[in-house]
């Protein structure tokens, strides 16, 4: 059985109800899996387990508290070797198999100067793997990701965690361990839609995400009727 790891800020402006849909996806669709683990946030509900874990609240730490929560994950004998990494805004559309969830990226890790913390992530992200002589490719899809815990380890351990803005996980993980994956579209929705423009841009899909400006009553209505 393969266990569930969720790192879990407090940063929901929606009192958490992302992880509730994340959640109702899993039981839906995730088969095989073990218990689902929720590092970090301590949130309401009776079908987790709670493992605390403090963050710092600075921006520039965003990638690196991530990263301490799946370290501290994979620290503890109680969670499977190999575990599905999962976000709280990541949403299943088909069934599946936790064990052989694919790995997917979405081309290559950006390496331009961006205007917010995220694209500094990832050009660090870019600039580390490259001078390793790994590849570059990018993992952080919105869409769940296997993580072996003493790889994941000794990935992390290669690289200067006390930089500015961090690096983005998946991809560092997955370049570093030598992980290949296939190209997919990735399916963030970030403002606001109808019921059918929604239904629209996840149909055929495996998984989409939400962001904060997305999560409008219209999305409500679209994950009730995805998920009961």
């Amino acid at each position: 059985m393969i266990d569930i790891v969720i790192p879990l800020g407090n940063g929901s402006k929606h009192n958490n109800l992302e992880l509730d849909y994340c959640i109702k996806g899993i039981k839906k669709h995730v088969h095989g899996s073990g218990d689902i683990y929720i590092v970090g946030n301590t949130p309401n509900r009776d079908d987790i387990i709670h493992i605390p874990h403090a963050e710092s609240s600075k921006p520039v730490f965003k990638e690196r508290n991530i990263c301490d929560k799946l370290l501290h994950a994979c620290a503890l004998p109680e969670v499977s070797e190999t575990f599905l990494y999962m976000n709280d805004d990541h949403f299943l559309l088909r069934d599946v198999l936790a064990y052989h969830f694919p790995f997917h990226h979405k081309g290559i890790l950006p390496n331009v100067n961006g205007d917010n913390v995220y694209y500094r992530s990832l050009k660090n992200t870019h600039r580390a793997l490259s001078g390793k002589g790994y590849n570059t490719n990018n993992f952080d899809v919105h869409c769940p990701i296997l993580i072996e815990k003493k790889a994941f380890i000794c990935a992390m351990a290669q690289y200067d965690w006390s930089a500015s803005y961090g690096y983005v996980v998946k991809s560092l993980y997955a370049n570093t361990v030598g992980l290949k994956g296939s190209f997919v579209k990735d399916v963030k929705i970030n403002k606001a839609y109808t019921e059918g423009e929604i239904q629209a841009k996840i149909e055929g899909q495996m998984y989409f995400s939400v962001g904060d400006a997305g999560l409008n009553e219209a999305m409500k209505n679209v994950l009730n009727e995805l998920y009961g």
